[in-house]
């Protein structure tokens, strides 16, 4: 597996915080940052951030895996982390705070990342079903170098009514924290279909009924005239 590439991100430390400073920040063009890390055997910390807009819209169109996060000068104040979480504006969609969580190299780390579905089912291509997604992440544990954008999981062999489970997902240096039996994907059938299914069967049922019906009205009505034959007797 190849080793993760790392996009560099350079910013500027800020000691103001509270809503009104990060406003300020945004008016300015900034967005601000937390990114929290882990020293050593030391409690989480965290340093407070901002970065050029421009920076960050590109930064979270490209989602890139790893990211190496540089301020002041640049000459050792860096260290190497995920975006951890973007919060947006309600409106306009524009990313308007991030979290940032930092990495050590050589040591696992437990991270949700995307779930992406390839392929086209043959219940899908050939049999005319439908291919639902019930998991979209997935929660994993490795170590950064093997650090994946997301998960991509093959459908193309999944017919009608088969559906693919956490345990039939195998990645080299990535553990799955997730129970294996939980459905990924399924391939259903067509809801149109099952309906129309269901109706034919009531219209069925109901004909058959209305034939039992019909044979117990003949035959009721045969009973009365064989008791009038046996009065007449």
């Amino acid at each position: 597996m190849a080793e993760t590439k790392i996009t560099d991100l350079h910013g500027r430390k800020r000691d103001t915080r509270g809503k009104k400073a990060a406003k300020a920040l945004r008016a300015g063009g900034r967005v601000p940052a937390v990114l929290y890390h882990k020293s050593g055997d030391r409690d989480v910390e965290s340093i407070t951030l901002d970065f050029d807009e421009n920076d960050i819209n590109s930064l979270v169109s490209h989602r890139p895996t790893l990211i190496k996060v540089s301020w002041g000068d640049g000459k050792g104040d860096s260290l190497e982390c995920i975006l951890r979480d973007v919060q947006r504006h309600p409106v306009g969609r524009q990313p308007i705070h991030l979290d940032l969580l930092g990495i050590t190299r050589g040591v696992k780390m437990d991270v949700t990342v995307p779930i992406q579905l390839t392929g086209t089912p043959v219940g899908v291509k050939d049999q005319g079903g439908i291919l639902q997604q019930v998991m979209f992440e997935i929660p994993i544990s490795c170590l950064p170098k093997d650090l994946p954008g997301q998960i991509e999981v093959d459908v193309a062999e999944l017919e009608m009514g088969d559906s693919l489970h956490v345990e039939d997902i195998t990645l080299e240096n990535i553990e799955l924290e997730e129970d294996p039996e939980r459905t990924v994907a399924t391939v259903v059938v067509p809801r149109l279909v099952f309906e129309a299914e269901e109706e034919e069967e009531e219209e069925v049922e109901e004909a058959g009924e209305g034939e039992e019906a019909g044979e117990g009205e003949a035959g009721e009505a045969e009973e009365p005239s064989g008791e009038g034959e046996s009065d007449e007797d």
